[in-house]
């Protein structure tokens, strides 16, 4: 029943109960993740190695990246009643 809920929450005119809370940690993880990006650029600019080479971090970042992507896609269908897919007929 889970699952049903979830998807029904993608169709437009839908959306969870407690939006305001789902905004706020998708908000809360944005700022993590753009912190510690901001850490780790910090850290290379003084010199900190880290024991990974440059394409295996940017292999990371660009993962990371996507996740944060998809995840906010979500998060927006999601907690707005007023967007999503057309509902079925």
């Amino acid at each position: 029943m889970k699952i049903a809920d979830f998807i029904a929450a993608f169709r437009s005119g839908a959306e969870v109960a407690n939006a305001a809370t789902w905004k706020n940690r998708t908000l809360a993880v944005n700022a993590i993740v753009a912190l510690l990006s901001a850490l780790l650029a910090i850290a290379a600019a003084i010199g900190y190695r880290l024991d990974v080479t440059r394409e295996e971090l940017e292999a990371l970042a660009a993962g990371l990246a996507a996740l944060v992507a998809i995840g906010n896609s979500i998060m927006h269908i999601v907690t707005s009643a007023r967007v999503g897919l057309p509902s079925p007929k």
